[in-house]
């Protein structure tokens, strides 16, 4: 990939990182210079051939959501492994959409770092695909899932309790892990 990757909205506008993500797992530092990646105006990755790894800045490294009204979007509908982000992600004070397109793969996109914003903060999750949250959630707005499936792949993911879970045309798939959550909205 030439000096920095800058992904524009979609993924029909990519400019290099469905290449990175398609030639094995995806590591980059954030900004817009050599080497790094920047979200410009939304965007996302998906997984080709194996199941592939994002790491924006180190896997301690929180990806800073700043795109207001833009998706972080996930797979895709010619994907066939699944996508693997391992950063935290702050979504600042606003509710954020996390868009997961249906690939072949069972999972779609598993996000193993903690999600975390302020007090009205909340994710939509959208798109057809299956996500799998395997980190913490720690906002107390709401995990809305108003598509696809909704994977919970760990004990614990809800801050004990204090997050509502609505679920709106999705499927939730608790699997036999514990988690408690403020409210389940059907």
């Amino acid at each position: 990939v030439p000096d920095s990757t800058r992904v524009k909205s979609g993924f029909s506008r990519c400019r290099g990182f469905n290449t990175c993500a398609s030639a094995g797992d995806f590591t980059r530092g954030v900004g817009s210079g050599a080497g790094q990646v920047q979200f410009a105006s939304g965007g996302g990755v998906s997984a080709y051939g194996t199941n592939r790894t994002v790491n924006i800045g180190g896997a301690t490294g929180t990806f800073y959501w700043q795109q207001d009204g833009k998706p972080l979007i996930f797979g895709a509908p010619t994907a066939n492994a699944t996508l693997i982000f391992q950063n935290p992600i702050s979504i600042g004070t606003r509710t954020r959409e996390i868009r997961v397109q249906n690939g072949t793969a069972d999972v779609d996109a598993q996000l193993t770092g903690r999600i975390y914003g302020a007090a009205a903060a909340g994710v939509n999750k959208t798109g057809t695909g299956t996500l799998e949250l395997t980190g913490k959630q720690e906002y107390w707005g709401a995990m809305s899932a108003v598509g696809g499936v909704l994977k919970l792949g760990a004990n614990a993911i809800f801050m004990g309790g204090t997050n509502a879970l609505v679920l709106g045309a999705a499927a939730l798939d608790a699997g036999t892990y514990t988690n408690a959550v403020r409210s389940l909205e059907l």
